[in-house]
């Protein structure tokens, strides 16, 4: 069901409600005291570029969307290297390098990974916790070479007087000493 909002921003947007009739008005309320879709992908935004993320792809509300996850997930991240470095002297050691695997590995997808739908998958230090980049490599049998006349086309002619007459005698170097 499609519903026009008017935003506290002032824009009116149309949304695509989905789930029951009689949540219609506390969503409304709820949508109606927040900026729209478009407002907020720009407040995101210039936050991602403050703090030097990549910018996503995907629709205006998919990046909503993910770049609120992706906040969330760097506040957490910020705990974490908060967590080691007061507490350095009291944890284990398999706890400093389980969080050390899980700062570099958050660091990682939080610089390189532009895709809304990925954060909206994973939508915690958890769930990219589980992410393995896996990799299938397709065998193909190499292609032949088409056979083609190939000509050179040099714009200079020198060139090739250079390499007839060789190059001591052309640039007059005598080059025999390092034989």
């Amino acid at each position: 069901m499609v519903l026009k909002v008017l935003h506290k921003c002032g824009h009116e947007y149309e949304h695509n409600f989905k789930g029951k009739k009689s949540n219609i008005p506390a969503w409304l309320y709820k949508a109606s005291n927040e900026d729209c879709p478009t407002c907020m992908l720009v407040k995101l935004t210039k936050e991602a570029e403050e703090k030097k993320l990549p910018m996503l792809t995907g629709s205006v509300e998919q990046r909503v969307w993910a770049l609120t996850i992706r906040n969330e997930i760097l506040l957490q991240y910020n705990l974490l290297i908060k967590e080691l470095k007061t507490k350095k002297t009291t944890l284990t050691k398999k706890r400093k390098e389980t969080l050390l695997m899980m700062i570099l590995k958050v660091k990682y997808l939080l610089m390189f990974e532009k895709e809304s739908a990925f954060w909206i998958t994973h939508k915690s230090i958890r769930g990219l916790m589980k992410y393995k980049k896996v990799v299938t490599i397709k065998k193909e049998k190499p292609k032949p070479i088409e056979e083609t006349d190939y000509k050179m086309n040099f714009e200079d002619d020198t060139l090739f007087d250079i390499f007839e007459q060789g190059y001591e005698s052309r640039v007059g170097l005598n080059l025999g000493y390092l034989c």
